[in-house]
């Protein structure tokens, strides 16, 4: 019995580890979110830059993948907390009851759950 069990044993180490070992090699995806065009200076000069210069800079541990031209520019504050991108492009001026006032001593700082 003992043959048998230690055979599931070394099987089951072939499966697991190799596996284990793809899901190690992987890149972590940051998701940039932005609303201007592809075409624009910002994607252009900025954002596509920076997703080659993360992925030569971490060896390749760090991907960006870019989401140009989401319609809704006010949406951008909302695509962080609500974790559908990790990075975004906004402007404050759109949304301007969501950004901290430096004025006001009671502004503490943004709260994720």
């Amino acid at each position: 019995m003992a043959g048998v069990g230690q055979r599931t044993l070394r099987l089951a180490i072939l499966v697991i580890l190799p596996a284990t070992l793809a899901v190690s090699a992987r890149a972590t995806e940051l998701i940039l979110a932005h609303f201007v065009s592809t075409n624009h200076p910002m994607h252009r000069a900025v954002f596509v830059p920076l997703a080659a210069r993360l992925l030569s800079d971490s060896g390749g541990e760090l991907t960006l993948r870019i989401n140009p031209g989401l319609s809704d520019p006010a949406r951008q504050y909302q695509r962080v907390t609500n974790r559908e991108a990790d990075l975004v492009f906004g402007l404050p001026d759109y949304t301007p009851e969501l950004m901290l006032d430096p004025t006001d001593s009671r502004s503490t700082g943004c709260s994720y759950s």
